[in-house]
């Protein structure tokens, strides 16, 4: 019987091959986080927000652009930002309400901050922010490509004497969530004139004989006021503290499909 004779060092190099670890593909891969105020920042008052976007992956990314939603407005049909932007990063435009940020070239393992100052004032909706980056590199993961962040806010504890006139500023709209929104279109406001009663009423300001409903401070930065008699309470504010002594909300209506916001100032 013939025996087949392999020649030596035929198949060596196969060995050597199936033998050696496959390398993963070199690639990119971004993280951002979208990083809250160290401190609750006060309503109304600027506080700095920053955005890091690191590369972790294995290849250097180019081309890295960052974008920055900002908190909106409900208002129709135009959307504004909803808040007074400042001290935007050098690398960043504003378009709206948003940022478009041109980062260049990250390195891997390395990364780099994106920071602005930002504004915001009460709304009965949550205020968030969302960052995203993207590259021109190939990347191994796109799952952390994103982040966001629901912003939270203090508000000022504005005392009310038991007995003051109010000035109540207010538009209504089928979506508005903030006075911020009125001041979008200052020509559509009204103001009205009231006055609180020692005893927990509201009668029209010059004529305190008509009762129109009640008031109350729950806390130092909370003012409520219901508009009807009671057990037929026909619209309901809920404020919080602003900055001049104020109270900023959304009025709520029994039978009606709109809501109000209101700025109400006791003088």
């Amino acid at each position: 019987m013939k025996q087949l004779a392999v020649a030596a060092g035929c198949c060596s190099a196969f060995v050597l091959a199936a033998a050696l670890p496959v390398q993963a593909s070199s690639k990119a891969d971004l993280e951002v986080t979208v990083l809250a105020p160290t401190t609750t920042p006060l309503v109304g008052n600027v506080a700095h927000y920053s955005v890091n976007v690191v590369n972790v992956g294995n290849r250097q990314a180019d081309g890295v652009v960052l974008n920055v939603q900002l908190p909106t407005t409900h208002t129709s049909p135009d959307v504004f930002l909803m808040g007074d932007l400042a001290n935007i990063d050098g690398r960043c435009s504003s378009q709206g309400t948003r940022l478009s940020c041109n980062l260049g070239r990250i390195n891997r393992n390395s990364g780099t901050v994106v920071s602005f100052d930002l504004a915001l004032p009460y709304t009965s909706a949550p205020l968030q922010l969302s960052a995203t980056a993207t590259t021109a590199t190939a990347e191994s993961s796109l799952d952390n490509n994103q982040s966001g962040l629901t912003t939270a806010l203090a508000y000022y504890k504005n005392s009310v004497a038991s007995a003051a006139p109010i000035d109540i500023t207010s538009c209504t709209g089928a979506t508005l969530t903030s006075f911020f929104e009125c001041n979008v279109y200052p020509g559509a406001t009204q103001l009205h004139n009231f006055q609180l009663e020692p005893n927990g009423t509201v009668t029209p300001a010059g004529s305190r004989s008509s009762i129109l409903g009640s008031w109350s401070q729950p806390t130092p930065e909370d003012f409520l006021l219901e508009f009807g008699s009671p057990g037929n309470v026909s619209a309901t504010f809920r404020g919080k503290g602003v900055e001049g002594g104020c109270f900023e909300g959304v009025t709520t209506f029994t039978s009606l499909q709109y809501f109000a916001p209101y700025r109400v100032c006791p003088k």
